[in-house]
């Protein structure tokens, strides 16, 4: 592996944190911040402004959707159709939703505000920044209407960071005066601060007892584990090791993960037991390994994570091992070959 691990994309910078910079306090901040991060995400070729505008352009022709909702309803909006929405939503029992998805938008639009719109993101769609200003603009317009039709004065959203949930949030907060509350998506650190949440839901110890330590939210609530991990058993006699896996994107250190996911196969191998992988819901990455059969209980001896927050979720009692464990290296930030070598090591005793 490479002698010096490193991040090539400024977000590693952009995100570094201290006690200063946990807070989002108003909505001008909110909206540099979005557009500084989500313009970067564009110059880093994650996703493009022309792939957002043929998303919302794919809905300019169809009717247009009024949420109907009681008075004092408790808003969820959501982003996404898996684990950065609707699965978590849906999962806390929280009704209604308000899909702010890109191609959802113009369902909340008129047909001329539909048109205006699309004609300012076109022109703007070469230019990140300003694309990301229009867009921020035209969902926080739009989101403080379904709040002001549900008289609500409580929001909530599993994807703080989300292009729809970020301006829809920031208007529920500083121009609505609604009580916001997050639920934890990944890892809350550095991608998923600052915040400005008023009551933060964690489903990981790690991010709860730091989030509390560091007082970057009013109220701070541990709620159950992800769905996903409810059917891992701890069994010291089996023989099967279960990898759980982060969604392995752009925001990453410059790890050779194919690699090293072949050394803890090899060193498991050597030690009599298989590896089993959990793949994140965004991706499904295997690595050729056996997956894990999530319709039935799965029994195993040994946990291994890269830098999922799922594998402190573990049953308790479980050997683990998680690349989390040298954090803040491994979180957008640097790390290095001894710290590699010394997660390889700890697998090693783990499985033995």
């Amino acid at each position: 592996m490479n002698k010096t691990i490193r991040h090539s994309v400024s977000l590693a910078r952009f995100l570094r944190l201290d006690n200063a910079t946990g807070r989002i306090t108003g909505i001008e901040q909110a909206r540099q911040f979005y557009i500084d991060y989500h313009g970067m995400l564009c110059e880093a070729s994650v996703y493009s402004c022309a792939g957002i505008l043929a998303s919302l352009l794919r809905s300019v022709a169809r009717p247009r959707r009024t949420p109907v909702l009681s008075a004092g309803t408790r808003v969820a909006f959501v982003d996404g159709p898996s684990a950065s929405g609707m699965g978590t939503i849906s999962e806390l029992g929280l009704q209604p939703v308000a899909d702010i998805r890109p191609q959802a938008l113009f369902l909340l639009c008129d047909t001329g505000s539909r048109l205006a719109l699309a004609s300012r993101l076109g022109l703007t769609a070469h230019a990140p920044r300003k694309f990301f200003a229009v867009l921020f603009d035209a969902y926080a317009e739009i989101a403080g209407r379904v709040i002001t039709n549900s008289a609500t004065t409580r929001v909530i959203a599993a994807n703080e960071r989300s292009i729809g949930c970020a301006p829809a949030l920031a208007a529920a907060k500083f121009r609505h005066g609604c009580h916001v509350v997050v639920v934890q998506h990944g890892n809350p650190v550095a991608d998923y601060l600052p915040t400005l949440a008023d009551e933060y839901w964690c489903r990981s110890d790690r991010w709860h007892e730091y989030l509390q330590r560091n007082s970057f939210v009013d109220s701070v609530r541990r709620i159950q584990d992800f769905g996903a991990l409810r059917g891992i058993e701890y069994d010291p006699d089996s023989g099967k090791v279960v990898l759980v896996l982060h969604s392995m994107v752009h925001l990453e250190p410059d790890v050779e993960y194919a690699r090293l996911v072949k050394r803890i196969q090899d060193l498991c191998e050597r030690a009599g037991r298989t590896v089993y992988v959990m793949p994140h819901p965004a991706n499904n990455r295997t690595y050729g390994l056996p997956v894990v059969d999530r319709t039935a209980p799965f029994r195993a001896a040994v946990g291994v994570g890269f830098r999922s927050t799922a594998t402190d979720q573990l049953p308790a009692g479980m050997p683990r091992v998680s690349l989390l464990d040298y954090w803040p290296d491994f979180f957008l930030r640097q790390g290095r070959e001894d710290q590699l070598e010394d997660f390889i090591r700890r697998v090693e005793e783990a499985v033995k």
